[in-house]
C-alpha cells in the first residue's frame, strides 16, 4: 500500500467521520431550540459530545468491520466488492491532497495562536499581591477546585483580558493593572469556573476537530459555536456563585464592560478561553443569561449527566448503523453486479480455465493501479482495462502458504480476461474466463505480490473485483 493508498484510506475516514459530525450538529441545533429554554446545561453538554463525534471514526469501523464480516465471508471465505466510494481516481485524489493542505494551514493559524500564547506568558510574573492571591485560593475553594492553580500577572501589549491556558499546568493570567475587589471576584469567578469545566481540553479537541474537518463548512460553526457556549456556560456557573456574595447579573457584565473599556480587546488568542472578546458577543450573551439563567436549575446535574449520556449513547448507535446501512448497499451492489445467491454464494461459473502460470516473458503493457477502498487484508478494484493491457495494484507482502481470494466481474460479459497474482519479477498466477468468477490463489514463497487484470479481448472492458488475503 503506497502513499496515495493510504492517504485515500485516512481520507475517506475524515469524509465518513465529518459526515456523521455534521449529522450530529444539525440534530444538536434543532434540539438546542427547546431544550435551552428547559436546562442550556443540557444543550452545553450535548455540544461537548457532537465535537467529540467530529474526532471519533465510528461509521468508518462500521464499515470496514461489515466490509470483514460480511455474509460473503461467511462461504469458504470468498471476499466481496465495496463500491461505496471510488477512491482511485485523480479527482478523489486531488481532493485528499486538497484537504491535507487546508489542514495544515488551519493547523498553522491555531498554532500561530499557540506561540502568541508562549509568548504573551513569557511576560508572566508573581506580583506579590496578599489580598488578590488570598482571593484567588479562597475562589478556588469555593469552587471544588483539586490540584494546583497558578495565578499570574502579565504586562504584555497583548495581553488584553484575563484568559486561562494549560492542561496539567494550569494558570489563570491577569492583565497588570489595579483591580476592585468586585472586579477580582468577578474574574476569577469566571476563568476558574473554566478550569473547573476543562474548557481548555475541550478548546484543544475542538481545534483539533476543526483542522482534521477543514473542508466541512459545519466545523467552522462548531469552533463559534462552541467558544460562545462555553463563555454562556462560564457566565451562568459565575453569576450564580457570585450572588452568594451580593454580586448580581447586572452589576457582573457591568463590570465585565468596564475593563474592556478599559482594555479594549483587539488580540484574540482563539486557543484559549477568554472574559471578554467582541461587543456583539457580549451583547449576545447577556441576552442569553437574561433569558434562560432561571431554568439551569430545574433539573439536577445528575440527571443532566444522564441525559447526556443518552444523546451519546444515541448518537454512537446512530453513526454506527450508518456505517451498516453503507456496508449494506455495497452488499446489495454485490448482488446486483455478481452471480450472488440468496445465501450470499458465489455461484458456480462456467467457461473458467483451471490456475495457470504466465511467464514474465509474456508481459504485456503493465499500469500500476492505486488500491480503491481497502483494509488491511484486502482491496477493492474498480478500472477500465484497454485491450492488450495489464492492471496491477501496489505490491503487498505475503508470506508462503497465504490464501489470497479474488472475485471479479468484467463488462461485456463475453471479453475473455485473467485475474490472479502477479509476482515481484512479473511472472503470474492467472485464470482465464468472461464475465464474473471467482477463485483462491496460495503463495507458494513470501515475498511481495500484486493483484493483477489482464484484458485478454480486443476491446475495453470495466472490471470491479475484490480481494482478501
Amino acid at each position: 500500500m503506497n502513499w496515495t493508498s493510504i492517504l485515500s484510506q485516512i481520507f475517506f475516514c475524515v469524509l465518513v467521520t465529518t459526515a456523521t459530525g455534521s449529522v450530529m450538529l444539525v440534530i444538536w441545533f434543532f434540539c438546542s431550540l427547546f431544550l435551552r429554554k428547559w436546562n442550556p446545561d443540557l444543550v452545553y453538554y450535548m455540544l461537548r459530545w457532537v465535537v467529540i463525534m467530529f474526532l471519533l471514526p465510528i461509521t468508518y469501523v462500521a464499515i470496514m468491520q461489515n466490509y470483514n464480516r460480511s455474509y460473503v465471508r461467511e462461504v469458504n471465505g470468498v471476499p466481496r466488492m465495496m463500491y461505496v466510494l471510488n477512491t482511485n481516481t485523480d479527482v478523489y485524489h486531488g481532493i485528499a491532497i486538497l484537504w491535507i493542505l487546508t489542514m495544515l494551514f488551519v493547523a498553522a493559524i491555531f498554532l500561530k495562536s499557540k506561540v502568541t500564547q508562549h509568548l504573551v506568558c513569557k511576560m508572566n510574573f508573581d506580583d506579590g499581591d496578599s489580598f488578590t492571591q488570598s482571593e484567588f485560593d479562597r475562589i478556588k475553594e469555593v469552587l471544588g477546585i483539586k490540584g494546583r492553580v497558578e495565578l499570574l500577572c502579565n504586562d504584555s501589549a497583548r495581553a488584553k483580558s484575563p484568559f486561562v491556558y494549560g492542561i496539567w499546568k494550569r494558570k489563570v493570567v491577569l492583565p497588570y493593572m489595579d483591580y476592585t475587589p468586585e472586579q477580582v471576584k468577578v474574574v476569577f469567578y469566571h476563568e476558574l469556573s473554566h478550569i473547573k469545566k476543562s474548557d481548555i481540553v475541550f478548546r484543544y479537541l475542538m481545534m483539533l476537530a476543526v483542522a482534521v474537518n477543514s473542508l466541512n463548512p459545519l466545523a467552522y460553526v462548531l469552533l463559534y459555536v462552541v467558544t460562545e457556549w462555553s463563555e454562556r456556560d462560564c457566565d451562568a456557573k459565575a453569576i450564580e456563585a457570585l450572588e452568594k456574595e451580593d454580586i448580581h447579573t447586572k452589576q457582573y457584565y457591568d463590570i465585565i464592560w468596564q475593563l474592556m473599556e478599559t482594555d479594549p480587546q483587539k488580540h484574540m488568542m482563539v486557543t484559549f478561553p477568554m472574559l471578554h472578546g467582541k461587543r456583539n458577543v457580549m451583547y449576545r450573551r447577556m441576552d442569553f443569561m437574561e433569558k434562560y439563567r432561571k431554568n439551569v436549575k430545574k433539573i439536577t446535574k445528575p440527571l443532566t449527566m444522564a441525559l447526556v449520556m443518552v444523546f451519546a449513547l444515541l448518537s454512537t448507535v446512530t453513526a454506527y448503523g450508518a456505517g451498516l446501512e453503507i456496508a449494506k448497499a455495497s452488499d446489495d451492489e454485490l448482488k446486483k453486479t455478481q452471480n450472488v445467491s440468496q445465501y450470499g454464494v458465489f455461484e458456480k461459473t462456467e467457461g473458467w480455465s483451471e490456475e495457470m502460470f504466465i511467464p514474465a516473458s509474456d508481459v504485456p503493457n503493465i499500469v500500476y493501479i492505486n488500491d480503491g477502498i481497502m483494509t488491511l487484508s484486502g482491496g477493492s478494484i474498480d478500472w477500465n482495462v484497454p485491450t492488450g493491457t495489464r492492471y496491477v495494484t501496489t505490491s503487498i507482502y505475503m508470506a508462503k502458504g497465504t490464501k489470497v481470494q479474488i472475485a471479479c466481474t468484467a463488462t461485456p460479459d463475453d471479453c475473455t480476461y485473467w485475474f490472479g497474482i502477479m509476482h515481484a519479477n512479473s511472472d503470474c498466477d492467472v485464470v482465464e474466463g468472461s464475465g464474473s468468477g471467482a477463485h483462491d490463489f496460495t503463495i507458494s514463497s513470501s515475498g511481495y505480490y500484486r493483484i493483477m487484470v489482464e484484458n485478454r479481448s480486443s476491446q475495453q472492458i470495466h472490471v470491479m473485483g475484490n480481494y482478501q488475503y
